[in-house]
């Protein structure tokens, strides 16, 4: 299967910036909105507060001129001079159109000139319909919005009674304008908080992907044979965990092209001797004209060649089994496991003339695949059972999680005792002992590592070997003492 490159357009840090930037903007917008429309109502509310404020104070000022224009019955010509003062004050302070009547909706003062005076106004507004309308001890001011302009007209009392009312306005224009200057205000602030955020999702993009691209480097480096390259420890848990997995991955594929490097060179070596010489027996066979080889008996070696072979190549294909990486196991309980195989090898020890028998003693459950500890102990007896003198006894013994194999055998002179677990190696007794291929040693040290455990020969009269593996957490201890021969 061949594997693309990428087209994609965007890197992860363009991404990372783009959704943040992305939604930055979206919970901006979510901010803003509202707010801004909470700003054009307080701002309308504000625009409002400061008319009523200026109406009330001009109709506390102007109060005794519009009573006494009220209680006059005839229509004065010209307003009171402290009337007139008052208004051209507020018009000047604030720009406001006002508009000053009586309790008779006489007009008293109107700054823009468009009603005369003492005109008593037909058709007055709504406003000043409901102001002058309005019995109660205290009116209230009324704000209306009319002909876009924002109208708020106030009673005038005098001695609790209304004589007249006061009326300013403002063009709606102005409420949009400070309104507008608001919203500005706030645009600028979202687009630097935008800005503020973009900044920080990019030094955080840039953090996130770093790590990345150096895994992505080491993951280049790897695939181009630098088999030895691996990813740092980082930070962040996720990425870290990210870059052991890799390691995993990596150490796993490594294990794999040793162990097959090694099959290789192994089978290469080993199977070279019985191929060349079965192949100058089959050919010795073919060429015979005259009857001078005797093709039974080279025959005959041919096979055992053949056999030879045989049993080479399932033992290169056990050690390469036992050199691949880990995967899987379970509880395994090692007595019970041991003492199932001990009772296999009883009838080949019985014919050999060799008594087998298995002690355990506190048994534990170890984590493992049950057919490698079944070969592991298969390799233990077979080496004991093949080795050993005639009548010799061969003892298995389970203690906790350590397994032990001990026969009456001369031992292991002390110059091979560090060579024995090397695979090939027979030693001088093991070649002219029996026939072998100097594997089963190296198998069972090979099959012990693979699950934790340690293999070594201890040292003594007779010949003993131990594997110690670790103890499984929460492991039942089975108390039995068994012994069959």
């Amino acid at each position: 299967m061949t594997v693309k490159p990428s087209s994609a357009r965007f890197g992860l840090r363009t991404v990372l910036m783009l959704a943040a930037a992305g939604l930055l903007a979206i919970v901006l917008g979510g901010l803003l909105i509202p707010l801004a429309s909470s700003t054009a109502h307080h701002t309308f509310d504000e625009v409002r507060t400061d008319e009523t404020t200026a109406g009330s104070v001009l109709a506390a000022q102007v109060s005794d001129a519009v009573a006494r224009a009220a209680q006059g019955t005839a229509e004065p010509r010209q307003p009171a001079q402290s009337l007139t003062s008052a208004v051209s004050a507020v018009v000047r302070a604030t720009g406001m159109r006002v508009l000053v009547v009586d309790l008779h909706r006489r007009v008293l003062a109107d700054s823009t000139n468009r009603t005369p005076l003492s005109v008593v106004l037909a058709r007055p507004d709504a406003g000043l319909q409901q102001v002058l309308g309005d019995r109660t001890p205290l009116p209230s001011p009324v704000a209306r919005n009319v002909a876009n302009e924002l109208v708020v007209t106030v009673p005038v009392l005098e001695a609790g009674r209304i004589v007249g009312a006061v009326q300013v306005a403002r063009p709606m224009s102005a409420v949009r304008s400070r309104t507008n200057s608001r919203d500005l205000a706030l645009v600028g602030l979202g687009l630097l908080a935008l800005a503020v955020g973009i900044g920080l999702a990019a030094g955080l993009s840039i953090r996130l992907t770093r790590p990345v691209r150096r895994l992505s480097e080491v993951a280049r480096r790897f695939g181009a044979g630098e088999l030895e390259a691996r990813a740092s420890p980082d930070a962040i848990r996720e990425l870290a965990q990210l870059g052991e997995s890799f390691n995993t991955m990596a150490d796993a594929l490594v294990a794999n092209v040793n162990a097959q490097q090694e099959f290789a060179a192994n089978a290469s070596h080993q199977l070279k001797t019985p191929l060349t010489g079965l192949r100058m027996r089959l050919e010795a066979i073919a060429t015979d004209t005259d009857g001078a080889v005797d093709a039974r008996s080279e025959a005959r070696k041919a096979l055992a060649d053949v056999e030879r072979l045989n049993t080479l190549t399932e033992d290169l294909l056990e050690l390469a089994h036992a050199t691949a990486p880990v995967y899987g196991g379970e509880r395994v309980d090692l007595g019970a496991l041991a003492d199932h195989v001990v009772q296999r090898w009883e009838e080949t020890a019985n014919r050999r003339g060799k008594r087998l028998t298995i002690r355990t003693t506190g048994t534990a459950s170890v984590h493992a695949d049950p057919e490698d500890l079944e070969h592991l102990i298969d390799n233990l007896i077979d080496n004991a059972v093949r080795y050993s003198p005639d009548h010799a006894g061969i003892d298995v013994e389970v203690s906790g999680s350590t397994l032990t194999v001990t026969d009456d055998g001369p031992g292991i002179p002390t110059g091979e005792q560090t060579h024995i677990f090397e695979r090939f190696y027979r030693g001088q007794r093991g070649r002219t002992a029996a026939p072998g291929t100097g594997l089963g040693l190296a198998v069972v040290a090979a099959l012990a590592a693979r699950w934790g455990g340690q293999t070594r020969l201890v040292p003594g009269v007779r010949t003993r070997f131990e594997v110690r593996f670790p103890a499984g957490d929460g492991a039942s201890r089975l108390e039995t003492n068994q012994t069959h021969s």
